[in-house]
C-alpha cells in the first residue's frame, strides 16, 4: 500500500481497507485486514476467479496447522522447497517454543481457569503439529520431484499436480495420498 500510493497517507489508506472489509468495534485496522487475509481472502478469491485461482493456498489440512499463498505466476520448480524451509519449519519451531511456554504457564502459580485454557491450547498446538509433521513428508516428497508447470496448460492441469499425491510408505503404514493445495 506504501508502495502503490506513498507513505504520507499510509495509515489513511490502511483504516479505508479495513471499513470497508468491516472493521469490528475497537480491533485495529491492521488486525482486520491480517483477519481478512487468513479468513476470508481465499474463499473471496476462489469465488472471484470460479475456482481456478491464481493464488495458491499450501494448506496441511482441518488443523489449520499451516496455511501459505504463493502467486501461480511466479511459481518454479524451486517454490516448494522455499515454502518447506522458509515457511513451515520456522513454524514449527514456534509451535514447539509456544508448547513450552504452555508447559511453564500449566505448572505454575495461575488460576483454574487460566490452566485450562492453557491445557485446551496446548492440545490445539499438539495436534497442529502432528498435522504439520505429515504435511512436511509430503512438501519433501513433492520438493524432491522439482515438479513443474506449463501456465498454457490452465489452473486445473497445474493444480492438480499438487493434490492427490502419493507417499509409497510412512512409518511402516500402507501409501496414503495427500494434498499439497487447499482443495478447490
Amino acid at each position: 500500500i506504501e508502495l502503490s500510493f506513498g507513505a504520507n497517507c499510509l495509515e489513511e489508506n490502511i483504516h479505508y481497507i479495513a471499513e470497508t472489509l468491516g472493521k469490528k468495534g475497537n480491533e485495529s485496522s491492521r488486525q482486520t485486514i491480517r483477519t481478512y487475509f487468513l479468513e476470508g481472502f481465499y474463499a473471496d478469491h476462489l469465488r472471484t476467479y470460479q475456482k481456478r485461482p491464481i493464488y495458491w493456498l499450501f494448506h496441511s489440512g482441518p488443523g489449520n496447522g499451516f496455511n501459505a499463498l504463493i502467486y501461480m505466476h511466479r511459481y518454479d520448480p524451486y517454490t516448494v522447497a522455499r515454502v518447506r524451509t522458509n515457511y513451515l519449519h520456522p513454524l514449527q519451531r514456534q509451535y514447539e517454543v509456544e508448547l513450552g511456554h504452555l508447559d511453564v504457564m500449566i505448572e505454575s502459580s495461575i488460576s483454574q481457569r487460566e490452566k485450562t485454557l492453557a491445557r485446551k491450547r496446548k492440545e490445539k498446538v499438539f495436534q497442529q503439529i502432528e498435522e504439520c509433521r505429515g504435511y512436511d513428508q509430503v512438501l519433501s516428497y513433492v520438493a524432491s520431484n522439482k515438479v513443474e508447470i506449463d501456465f498454457d496448460d490452465g489452473v486445473a492441469v497445474n493444480y492438480s499436480k499438487f493434490q492427490g499425491v502419493t507417499l509409497s510408505h510412512r512409518a511402516g503404514n500402507k501409501a496414503h495420498q495427500a494434498d499439497l493445495l487447499a482443495r478447490i
